[in-house]
């Protein structure tokens, strides 16, 4: 997210009673009786009775490294989910595939991606040889917020937010010399479609085009 958008929602959930603390790593948690102490590395103390943690994924590639596959940002295939073993196909979350929309090699980690690529894999196993072309979304929601996003959505690029209401319903674009390489729906359902669509066409556009480009 951008910052002005971050901080928003770091509002929004604290309005909603859940603190957001940044920049902070725990380093140890200590089962007391009734409550947990989580130290970080600050040396900041949170007490808690429950804790959920979410720690990201590392692809496992140790079974492709021993059978001597190519080894990047996971497991690299081609278009095709073929590994540097013709005789081999990966898929999903481990594989970091080209992109042939972005012109890049990427890993996702989201079920739409895990759902497609294991499709076109099997499919290609079976003699299709038909190259993987989607662009994969992913989502997230909370409380009475959410949204919908395609491409890459870096906030070190330079992101242009059209706003129905500021924060609340719109549209942001992620570009590369004016031209929409990410796009993130905010509170904006049923445009994953149209923004792919913007996406592949890899067209310079003004301001105005995109704002006018945004459906009703």
């Amino acid at each position: 997210l951008t910052r002005e958008l971050g901080l928003f929602v770091a509002d929004f959930y604290r309005q909603h009673g859940v603190e957001t603390v940044s920049g902070e790593s725990v380093v140890s948690f200590e089962v007391r009786p009734g409550e947990i102490m989580v130290t970080t590395q600050s040396r900041n103390t949170v007490t808690t009775e429950i804790a959920l943690i979410g720690v990201g994924i590392d692809p496992h590639t140790e079974l492709a490294d021993a059978a001597g596959l190519e080894v990047g940002n996971g497991i690299e295939v081609d278009e095709y989910a073929r590994t540097s073993d013709p005789n081999i196909w990966a898929a999903g979350d481990v594989a970091e595939f080209p992109s042939l929309t972005l012109d890049t090699r990427i890993r996702v980690e989201h079920s739409d991606h895990a759902i497609q690529h294991g499709r076109a894999a099997g499919a290609n196993m079976a003699g299709a040889n038909r190259p993987y072309t989607a662009l994969p979304m992913f989502y997230s929601d909370f409380f009475d917020l959410g949204w919908e996003a395609v491409g890459e959505i870096d906030p070190s690029r330079d992101v242009e937010a059209v706003w129905k209401e500021p924060f609340r319903e719109g549209v942001l674009f992620y570009l590369r010399e004016d031209v929409v390489r990410g796009v993130l729906l905010w509170n904006r359902w049923g445009l994953v479609d149209w923004a792919r669509g913007l996406i592949q066409e890899k067209k310079t556009m003004t301001s105005a085009e995109r704002a006018a480009a945004i459906p009703a």
